[in-house]
């Protein structure tokens, strides 16, 4: 069930911490819903790569570990660690979001992310 439109959601998202650089949301058919940059953040790849890699990327990455999730449990958020950027990707409200921040800070946002997601997932149940 989706709950928050992409543009709302990006807003809530960047709020959390100012070293999330980028935004990215698939909706439930896996269409780009939203591909957005932190106003005054240059992206490291063009406008036109970051949304052919968000069409791709989250849904393969996703879909690999959640096959797991039968033996594991529910799966929270994927992430990787380049030397300049982090990556996060995770379901939520029936979208699949993709974040990049800061390398310096994935400790950081992996946390307010987690928290984050947390309590979204008590607002539904509540």
């Amino acid at each position: 069930m989706v709950t928050l439109k992409p543009e709302d959601l990006s807003q809530e998202l960047f709020a959390l911490d100012p070293h999330i650089r980028y935004v990215g949301i698939l909706d439930e058919t896996k269409n780009l819903a939203l591909s957005k940059m932190r106003p005054g953040v240059k992206s490291v790849t063009s406008e036109s790569e970051d949304r052919h890699l968000m069409n791709i990327i989250p849904t393969i990455v996703l879909g690999a570990f959640e096959r797991l999730s039968k033996y594991v449990g529910d799966l929270e958020v994927v992430s990787a660690h380049h030397a300049n950027i982090s990556l996060f990707m995770f379901y939520s409200g029936g979208y699949i979001i993709a974040i990049s921040a800061e390398s310096n800070a994935f400790d950081t946002v992996l946390s307010k992310l987690r928290d984050w997601r947390l309590k979204a997932i008590e607002k539904v149940k509540s």
